[in-house]
């Protein structure tokens, strides 16, 4: 058995011990799903929560309905169900794909999990591939098992939100345009990202301005992936009418909106500051973020000391920096968001590492 097999039964295994994590984010998806299905509002919500009861026990179900006010608000309206949908709809590769599983027989809710288990296996192979390059097999298969066993991947795995898909997604962008050469197929695919998130829309803003000292081809190709990902976003925005930033800000970190057409944010300058405190206290930040953000500078330190080529694995590493800067700026919350920067700086560390030692 070659020891990319090895890695498939490792993560098979792991997805098999890591069970699924229904969190509430799933009932908009799947109420997308239904629309892409040509659902009515009221019936996208009454087929949402009958198709989750179906797939849930009923702990889990009265979590979701009763967990707070604003989720049984939502439980109860299908006005307000209705109005939660845009900022769902946005990422619209996710909500498609489980439209599509659930015409094939599938429940919605199971689905929801199971493109997370699926990108997550799909994703430790890249990793496993791309460490391959620079360390034997039975090295590579040893990081590589090591790293998605790391609980902020695993939990990629178990949650009903398109981060596993996006993250493979974005790993693979990467892979192909800093590791492989394949420019043009690497600033496509990260393009193609905002289908998924449009915040992935910061990593092809932060390649782009990483590639202005790399090499003009690349230069270009990212340059214009991340017009074109810009232009999409403005669309895709427009299309599932998201709400203004301000809006999804207050609904985040201030306030959960069951109505949010209705609400016009008034946050002074001081509100928004008061929230980046907050956030910025150690006991608010991602567990691992300044662990990452210290190794990735630290490597940056070492790699400008050992040569002032600006080589591919030194542009992916600002690349990496420079994305969870501008998102934690953007969207100062969950570590999920941040998991292709860790996977970044891990791959550098190890390539950096081995380098040494030959």
């Amino acid at each position: 058995m070659s020891y990319g097999a090895l890695v498939l039964v490792v993560l098979a295994v792991t997805v098999m011990w890591a069970r699924p994590f229904y969190n509430w984010d799933m009932l908009p998806y799947i109420g997308v799903a239904y629309e892409f299905g040509g659902a009515s509002p009221r019936e996208a919500h009454t087929l949402t929560y009958e198709a989750v009861r179906r797939a849930v026990d009923e702990r889990v179900y009265r979590s979701l309905i009763e967990g707070s006010d604003y989720r049984a608000i939502i439980a109860t309206d299908e006005r307000a169900f209705a109005q939660q949908l845009p900022m769902y709809r946005v990422k619209v590769l996710y909500p498609w794909l489980i439209h599509w599983l659930e015409r094939a027989g599938m429940n919605p809710a199971r689905a929801s999990v199971g493109i997370s288990r699926v990108a997550y296996v799909a994703l430790g192979l890249i990793v496993f591939t791309w460490l391959s390059l620079f360390l034997s097999p039975i090295g590579a298969f040893l990081v590589a098992s090591i790293t998605m066993s790391f609980s902020f991947v695993v939990q990629l795995a178990q949650f009903s939100t398109p981060d596993a898909l996006s993250t493979w997604i974005v790993i693979t962008a990467l892979f192909l345009l800093f590791e492989r050469g394949r420019v043009r197929s690497g600033a496509v695919l990260l393009g193609l990202s905002v289908l998924v998130r449009p915040d992935n829309l910061v990593w092809l803003v932060a390649a782009a301005v990483s590639a202005w000292y790399w090499r003009s081809s690349a230069r270009a190709a990212v340059g214009w992936a991340a017009i074109a990902g810009m232009i999409v976003c403005v669309a895709l925005i427009g299309w599932a009418g998201s709400p203004a930033w301000p809006t999804y800000f207050y609904h985040t970190f201030i306030q959960r909106l069951p109505f949010p057409a209705a609400h016009r944010s008034s946050l002074s300058l001081w509100d928004y500051l008061r929230v980046y405190l907050r956030q910025a206290h150690p006991a608010n930040l991602p567990p691992f973020l300044l662990v990452f953000v210290l190794a990735g500078l630290g490597l940056a330190l070492v790699q400008r000391e050992q040569t002032s080529s600006l080589d591919s694995s030194r542009i992916l590493l600002l690349t990496s920096l420079l994305f969870a800067g501008a998102h934690w700026v953007i969207y100062p919350n969950e570590e999920r968001f941040l998991v292709p920067f860790y996977l970044v700086v891990t791959l550098v560390a190890v390539r950096s590492f081995t380098s040494e030692e030959t």
